[in-house]
């Protein structure tokens, strides 16, 4: 190694600290080398080196650094080598592409001891000087990396598949430190962009040393939150359809839009069993050409045909219209501009999200519409900020299964006693796999370990009510949009608990709770035979022990209300629908109650919302549009005699303001008038604007619900809101 020459100089230049064993006389080139690395490695805290390997390595370098550090540092061509401990570590920029002699292989603990050794080595004049943090120009090389240098770095396939995370509501965050930090809480992944270090300079927790789908979604990302990139428009990455299948897209679309205008043209009273037999065979040819959102809509339609067929008393008219309304604004939808959101997914996938902290908050047994019976419990996860769930779920076909006993059996992961232990737990959980809604994998191979009771108090409460209004309006807005389930999970902490009441003619119990502004809020459960001893328990519960309550938003009859799962007191849980028969000697059996035979089956998740009309004077109008068109939809086009008074009602809404719908119901008068004078009209257009105005009254009608069910909790609370 050549030594340094200083006979010209009064003074050494600025060297590292002296190296525990090593030579202190070190080359002009390793000199300029050593301080080129320091300035590259300026960005990269014990977070970013983390990223590289793990928290642990990390730890242990340090450890390593306090007894020996490195020796014969040496600058060879483009890399800084050294000796640390019993290896040879050669630095090389991007960090993730040093080596080291080890056996262990990747990022070992020698060469992060050496780059922290590094990075930390700088003069004593310049350790009091602050870090240096991202700059404009930061965001400005994220923002000119174009399409092509992206895919020539990641490739089509990784591009595609980030892309297509993003459409499908993948949401990032992003945080200016030492680094441009950008995180996907639901993946519980963060990629970090270092400054200067371009895309190969990229670290990501998920410890690719290359191209990975993280950091390809943290570029489009943060591009598009800047407004450079647009998404959802990136039709290109949509999912094409099958080459092979006998017919195209715009010929299934076409046929749907047929039927949809023969039924509403005919009337839902003559149904016929070819009806839903041709609704079926497009379900089928639907996904076929890779259209599962359609093909669910379509098999949805079909059940609502059976059910009126076979005169079940569950059939709906107004129902049916509303699922075909709906299938109708899709199927435009998908002609006018196919996202992914739109196409949607034959089932979605699960990933691998690492290790997390989950704080067990509650549990309980369903039954559900569609036949089946099941177990949920939910966790809040400290890492993502949100809620998730777990759930296991037969149809009600299975005898051999039982939610109850399945809560007190094996699971859900490796590790954890029982889903009723997980369920009032704090548990950090490895290998972890988890969908885009949120709900956990019970695969063996994730392993969980309990640290302690839960403690609501790690989850966000909600003690003001007032604070549930717009959550209610994302969730019963109403649309084509995606409703999340995890929107409805709240936990809430009451001020005031008032007496239960058993409403006979509702068959539901409501109990009243007060925030401290004095709102009240409904917590209702419906008498079902999974809900009975849950009632019994609600209804006799001492306010003492249920501090805050986990529970589901609902919008029910024009209500906004609570359905409550788990109450909580200090660290104890008690899950309502499950822990019945265990807390029954701790309650007091309510006098006078009365639990009359209850329903088969309670709703768990329905796509197609209804609100119910609101009893507002605007909800009324709405509710006459509605009626008069449902009408249309019962007797057919030729049958409809109000014609009149669909006019009538029109113009009311004009004037209010109620435009859109207006204009929709206006059209189908003219048109229905038109038939009546023997003029000859479009039946199908006829029929396909009746169901677009029907859509239309109905989302107006859903805001319209929300709005008069959440007045009380957004108004200034009045005294004793009484």
């Amino acid at each position: 190694m050549a030594e340094l020459d200083t006979s010209d100089r009064q003074s050494p230049p600025p060297q590292p600290p002296l190296p525990k064993g090593g030579s202190y006389e070190v080359s002009l080139l390793t000199l300029g080398a050593l301080a080129h690395f320091r300035a590259a490695l300026a960005a990269f805290d014990d977070d970013a080196l983390a990223a590289l390997a793990n928290k642990g390595l990390v730890r242990r370098a340090r450890k390593d650094l306090e007894t020996s550090q490195p020796a014969n540092l040496d600058a060879d061509g483009e890399r800084l080598q050294m000796e640390v401990g019993d290896g040879v570590v050669r630095l090389a920029l991007p960090p993730a592409q040093s080596t080291c002699n080890c056996p262990a292989g990747g990022i070992c603990r020698h060469i992060l001891s050496a780059l922290i050794f590094v990075r930390e080595s700088a003069p004593a004049e310049a350790t009091d000087a602050p870090p240096s943090e991202p700059t404009q120009a930061t965001g400005d090389d994220i923002l000119a990396i174009t399409d092509e240098e992206l895919t020539k770095w990641a490739g089509k396939p990784l591009a595609a598949k980030a892309s297509k995370a993003l459409a499908l509501g993948l949401t990032a965050e992003f945080e200016l430190a030492s680094a441009l930090i950008i995180r996907f809480p639901s993946r519980n992944v963060q990629c970090r962009w270092m400054p200067g270090a371009g895309l190969a300079g990229m670290v990501c927790s998920c410890h690719a040393t290359g191209a990975c789908e993280h950091k390809v979604a943290a570029v489009l990302a943060f591009q598009a939150s800047r407004g450079a990139r647009d998404l959802a428009g990136s039709e290109s990455l949509m999912r094409e359809e099958s080459t092979d299948a006998p017919r195209t897209r715009e010929e299934i679309l076409a046929s749907v839009g047929h039927v949809l205008t023969s039924l509403v043209a005919t009337g839902s009273s003559r149904l016929s069993r070819a009806t839903a037999e041709r609704l079926r065979t497009l379900a089928v040819s639907a996904h076929g050409v890779d259209l599962p959102r359609l093909e669910r809509s379509l098999n949805t339609l079909a059940d609502e045909v059976e059910l009126s067929l076979a005169r079940n008393a569950q059939s709906d008219s107004a129902r049916l219209l509303s699922v075909a309304a709906r299938l109708e604004a899709l199927r435009h939808a998908l002609q006018v501009r196919p996202t992914h959101a739109l196409v949607g997914e034959h089932r979605t996938s699960y990933e691998a999200v690492g290790e997390l902290t989950l704080i067990g908050l509650g549990a309980r047994r369903w039954r559900a519409r569609s036949g089946f019976a099941g177990l949920t419990l939910y966790f809040w996860d400290v890492s993502a900020r949100s809620w998730s769930t777990w759930t296991d779920a037969r149809p009600t076909t299975v005898s051999d299964f039982d939610p109850q006993i399945r809560y007190d059996g094996e699971g859900p992961w490796s590790g954890i006693d029982s889903p009723s232990f997980a369920s009032r737990q704090s548990i950090r959980l490895s290998n972890a796999w988890r969908n885009r809604n949120g709900r956990f994998s019970g695969r063996p191979s994730t392993l969980g370990f309990a640290t302690g009771p839960s403690d609501p108090s790690q989850a966000p409460l909600l003690d003001r009510w007032s604070d549930l209004v717009s959550r209610a309006v994302r969730l019963f807005g109403g649309g084509l949009g995606d409703r999340d389930e995890r929107e409805a999970i709240v936990l809430i902490a009451p001020k005031v608990w008032l007496p239960g009441q058993f409403d006979e003619v509702r068959q539901e119990l409501v109990r009243l709770v007060v925030d401290g502004e004095g709102r009240m809020l409904p917590l209702v459960l419906p008498n079902t035979p999974e809900t009975e001893g849950a009632i019994r328990l609600l209804e006799t519960l001492d306010p003492a022990q249920a501090q805050t309550v986990l529970g589901q938003l609902r919008l029910e009859a024009g209500r906004l209300v609570v359905e409550p799962i788990a109450v909580h007191a200090g660290t104890k849980t008690l899950n309502l629908t499950l822990d019945s028969d265990k807390a029954q000697t701790a309650i007091r059996p309510a006098s006078g109650s009365v639990f009359p035979s209850a329903p088969e089956e309670s709703e768990e998740v329905d796509e197609e919302f209804d609100a119910g009309d609101s009893s507002t004077a605007l909800g009324q109008l709405l509710g006459q549009l509605a009626l008069r068109l449902e009408g249309i939809g019962a007797g057919g086009l030729a049958a409809f005699r109000r014609i009149d008074e669909l006019q009538a009602l029109a113009k009311r809404a004009d004037a209010v303001g109620l435009s859109v719908c207006a204009r929709s119901a206006a059209r189908v008068a003219e048109r229905l008038a038109s038939q009546r004078r023997g003029e000859e009209i479009d039946e199908d257009q006829t029929a396909q604007e009746v169901l677009r105005a029907y859509y239309n009254v109905r989302l107006a009608s859903a805001h319209e619900s929300i709005s008069a069910a959440t007045f009380g909790l957004s108004a200034p609370a009045l005294e004793k809101n009484l």
